[in-house]
């Protein structure tokens, strides 16, 4: 009998501690602010590739409350290429939130952070499909936009 009361209290902390990882509280506008500080400054993908004839990441990001902004660097400049909308921020936990965006095609994908340096990146909104749409080349690190010469690999 005691084995079988300590196998359920093990499941329910389980349980317990599965839903407080993904649940997340009501949207606010503190919740948007709060992510946006904590998400802000330069962001870039983990893939790259040539743009101007540079060799750089794929985008250069930046956060703001209400856009996620894609761009690229010139001459130490972050030139913007298109910006998506930020529909909803979900707080999953301190300092850990989730960021619902759709482009200008309807097309809908997350950004989860996991810590100041790391941003996944997932091409879902639903919760159960998430595993199976991260992607680690759309995902972001921490970034500076390069100055001068800097701006290339070569």
């Amino acid at each position: 009998m005691k084995r079988i009361t300590r196998l359920i209290a093990v499941g329910l902390m389980l349980l317990f501690g599965m839903s407080l990882c993904f649940n997340s509280t009501s949207v606010s506008a503190s919740t948007k602010s709060s992510a946006a500080k904590y998400l802000k400054g330069t962001w870039a993908t983990n893939s790259f590739g040539e743009w101007g004839g540079d060799f750089q990441p794929q985008y250069y990001i930046i956060f703001t409350k209400k856009y996620v902004k894609y761009g690229h660097a010139s001459n130490g400049e972050f030139v913007l290429d298109h910006k998506d909308k930020i529909i909803k921020v979900e707080k999953v936990k301190k300092n850990c939130y989730r960021i619902k965006v759709k482009n200008s095609k309807g097309y809908k994908y997350m950004f989860k952070n996991r810590g100041k340096k790391c941003v996944d990146y997932y091409g879902t909104w639903k919760k159960s499909k998430m595993k199976d749409t991260y992607s680690g080349g759309a995902s972001l690190t921490r970034a500076e936009i390069p100055t001068g010469d800097d701006n290339v690999l070569k």
